[in-house]
This record gives structure tokens, sequence and C-alpha cells, in this order.
């Protein structure tokens, strides 16, 4: 099947990096609120959820930074693969 009529390469991989992205989030701030969770400002986790949600309308560099954001607050160093 052909690339539909006026396919953008560039919103087609900000939507998947969006989608993908989103779900680790969601999954890493279930505390917070599920997929209807409301964006809160009211302590430390609702805002660091807030700051790595992506949205449609973020720019490239926005990804960027929300994808470089969330790695360093969620990874921690017991998950870390360790070489022997």
């Amino acid at each position: 099947m052909a690339l539909p009529e006026g396919f953008s390469p560039f919103e087609h991989l900000q939507d998947m990096i969006r989608l993908n992205h989103n779900k680790l989030v969601r999954e890493y701030f279930s505390d917070v609120g599920g997929e209807d969770w409301e964006a809160d400002l009211s302590s430390s986790r609702p805002q660091l959820r807030v700051a790595a949600t992506m949205v449609d309308d973020d720019t490239a560099e926005m990804t960027l930074m929300r994808l470089y954001f969330f790695y360093d607050i969620s990874w921690i160093p017991h998950t870390a693969m360790q070489v022997w």
C-alpha cells in the first residue's frame, strides 16, 4: 500500500514518538492518575508529569526536551545493565 497523499514523514515520526513516549509517562506516573488524568501543578510528581507529557503541537525541540527530561527523571541506577 502506498503512502497517502500529503503524508509527512516528520509528523508521522513525531506521532509515533509521542504515542509511545506518553504511554511510558502514564505508566511511570500512574500514581497521579490514569489516561483520563488532567494536568495538575499542585505538587512535584504531577508537575513532573506535565513537563514530561508530549502534546500534539510540540515542536521538534519540545519533543526532544520532553524525551530527554523524562529519561533523566525516570532512569534508576539499579535498572541499568550490569557489566561483569
